[in-house]
């Protein structure tokens, strides 16, 4: 009803006035936004909201019967009806599309992400060492283990070809990524979904690493590092790191290289590539001239007879480097000695390839320090460098020896008592502790030792107790190292008979940050009989000499070690390598713990300082006897039958 008490119904949008006259049809025209007229519309917002769900459930409305006086006074009621119907609409939608984004977040994420990186491929080179691959392992949603990077793109592999590749998380089924399958401690293969099928990862030749085996072999091992940020590295059986050989975006946000790196060795330094090993080849009657020398000054040496050897490369050794361990003088002095001695042939041979950059005796002098750099030098030693000594506890003047020299130098040191076989029970010991195999077993060892094909009591009787005691001692002190709480990254191991140089800590801090490349696990900071290839100055990459059989682990090159710098992190991937070498019993040559390490170093990554440098990195104290040989002699029934 009308104010005036008329009764003027809305008449339906079909009725029109044909008269010029204002119709209630031609008022509802009038109809405007005027938002401020809603707060003086009839209905309250509850009574439009009853009004509005008794539309849906098709009950009869009021909508219709709205009274109209003039275009003014009611121009809001009708469009306030839908302007609340339409925010009651829009409002649903809002929580419905909310709710659905929020069950979609990482769907949603990576729709939004701009930085959406591509797959790339992986490789296992040392080239890839400039971008290495520092991941992380991640719970897998089966409880296996996943390795991601710190942005989180996972390792998988193309469904194609089966190349290892890092594929951004975005849209990622993690069925598709590699998971770690562990083989023993730090050791693991890499298995992924390519295709509907598992595939183990291989790691060829050319660093390229593929998913396309289905068994398993040492080509499917790779070893783990742990660091102290919880982040781990790979490394294949060929020594290259897994990693990507071209700077990419998705390596950028945490590509902390120099973090890492800067206190342990030359960023700048060329990772160098792989030579061919000095090969000495002889004609058969000059070989045969050289064994009936040697057979005639040294019959001992040829007691086994003549099996497939270079004897002039036999005898260069013996009179030479062997002969003359303390003295310091490159391969042309002492194959000179050995030709004078009548023991080899005047025909050149280099065992150290570019001898000239690395063995001569004036690169061992002392450097002209800055104080600014003695004191740069002393403060990264003691941040970065842990030092051990290995002693026997009844060698009490060796053993006070260097601790007077360390102490001399301000370098703290930790004593580590090395394994004495001559003790009751030591060797049974040593293997419950895991020091030596429990599967190692010493007499035959001791038996194949002494057989002439060996020759290693050729020139006094003796057993095999010393060598394998130095041997044991030389892991344990390793073990202890890697395992001290909060290790500083590198650690030295020196025998009791070594002697530090006045400059020792400069020019430690000199090799490593200055010379000595990143992919180094190991360096004899003095080498004798050195054999490889010359990189720097101050450094040689060893390598095996392919000049001697197998069978004798490669023996004669390489040799001492009075002083070993160790990569702390890299001591466990080490030892899984080196023991099974060393602790052969079909190999007796490799008890010596420098001639284990040089026959694998096609495996490792293993430098030396060169011996020939003097005064050299330190000096070796002579005694007048040997520890490990006075061991031998005395206690050659400790492994007998």
């Amino acid at each position: 009803q009308g104010v005036a008490g008329e009764s003027r119904m809305y008449k339906p949008a079909s009725v029109w006035d044909s008269d010029e006259a204002a119709s209630p049809r031609d008022e509802d025209a009038c109809l405007i936004p005027n938002f401020n007229d809603l707060k003086e519309s009839k209905w309250s917002p509850p009574k439009l909201w009853r009004k509005t769900l008794d539309n849906f459930h098709g009950r009869k409305t009021e909508s219709r019967v709205i009274d109209i006086d003039i275009c003014r006074e009611h121009n809001g009621l009708r469009l306030g009806h839908w302007i609340w119907t339409f925010c009651l609409s829009l409002s649903v939608s809002f929580l419905l599309t909310l709710a659905a984004l929020v069950t979609r977040y990482n769907d949603v994420k990576c729709l939004l992400n701009q930085n959406i990186h591509p797959s790339v491929p992986l490789f296992a080179t040392l080239k890839a060492m400039d971008y290495p691959g520092w991941l992380r392992r991640i719970a897998g949603p089966d409880g296996s283990w996943l390795l991601a990077s710190r942005s989180g793109s996972y390792l998988v592999a193309d469904e194609v070809d089966g190349r290892l590749l890092l594929a951004d998380k975005c849209g990622l089924d993690l069925n598709r990524a590699c998971r770690t399958i562990e083989v023993r401690d730090n050791l693991v293969m890499l298995r992924c979904l390519r295709g509907s099928a598992h595939k183990f990862v291989t790691a060829q030749m050319d660093g390229n690493l593929f998913a396309d085996c289905s068994g398993k072999g040492p080509w499917q091992e790779f070893n783990l590092t742990y660091y102290d940020d919880g982040t781990t590295s790979l490394r294949s059986r060929h020594g290259g790191w897994v990693g990507v050989e071209v700077p990419h975006l998705v390596w950028q946000p945490w590509h902390r290289k120099t973090n890492r790196f800067a206190q342990v060795c030359n960023l700048n330094a060329e990772v160098p590539k792989t030579r061919q090993p000095p090969v000495w080849n002889v004609p058969t009657e000059v070989n045969d001239r050289c064994y009936k020398m040697i057979s005639n000054k040294m019959p001992a040496v040829t007691r086994s007879g003549k099996p497939m050897r270079n004897w002039c490369w036999v005898g260069m050794k013996e009179s030479g480097c062997h002969q003359h361990p303390l003295d310091r003088r490159p391969w042309t002095a002492m194959q000179d000695l050995a030709v004078h001695a009548g023991f080899t042939t005047n025909e050149s041979f280099a065992p150290l390839n570019r001898p000239e950059l690395c063995d001569r005796p004036h690169f061992g002098k002392a450097g002209h320090w800055l104080k600014a750099e003695l004191d740069q030098a002393r403060a990264w030693f003691i941040k970065t460098v842990a030092v051990y000594i290995l002693s026997l506890p009844d060698e009490t003047e060796r053993l006070d020896a260097i601790a007077k020299r360390l102490a001399q130098l301000e370098i703290p040191f930790t004593v580590v008592w090395g394994i004495d076989l001559r003790s009751q029970g030591a060797l049974e010991a040593a293997q419950n502790q895991g020091i030596i195999p429990q599967t190692f077993n010493a007499t035959l060892a001791q038996l194949k030792a002494l057989r002439p094909e060996n020759d290693m009591g050729r020139f006094k009787s003796g057993g095999i107790a010393g060598t394998l005691g130095c041997l044991a001692g030389h892991f344990h002190a390793q073990a202890h190292a890697a395992e001290r709480h909060q290790a500083p990254p590198l650690s030295i191991i020196f025998e009791n008979d070594a002697s530090p140089v006045d400059d020792f800590i400069a020019r430690l801090w000199s090799l490593v940050t200055k010379e000595l490349p990143c992919d180094w696990q190991v360096v004899s900071l003095a080498s004798r009989c050195p054999y490889g290839s010359c990189v720097s100055p101050h450094l040689t990459r060893v390598q095996p000499d392919v000049n001697e059989p197998a069978l004798r682990c490669r023996h004669g090159v390489n040799i001492g070690f009075q002083g070993v710098l160790y990569r702390t992190g890299e001591i466990a991937n080490l030892q899984q390598l080196w023991k099974p070498t060393a602790f052969n019993e079909e190999t007796p040559h490799c008890l010596d713990v420098d001639v284990a390490l040089a026959s694998i170093s096609d495996r490792v990554q293993y430098y030396a300082v060169p011996n020939s440098q003097k005064p050299g990195m330190l000096q070796e104290i002579w005694y007048g006897y040997s520890i490990r040989s006075t061991i031998n002699i005395a206690n050659e029934s400790a492994f007998v039958v």
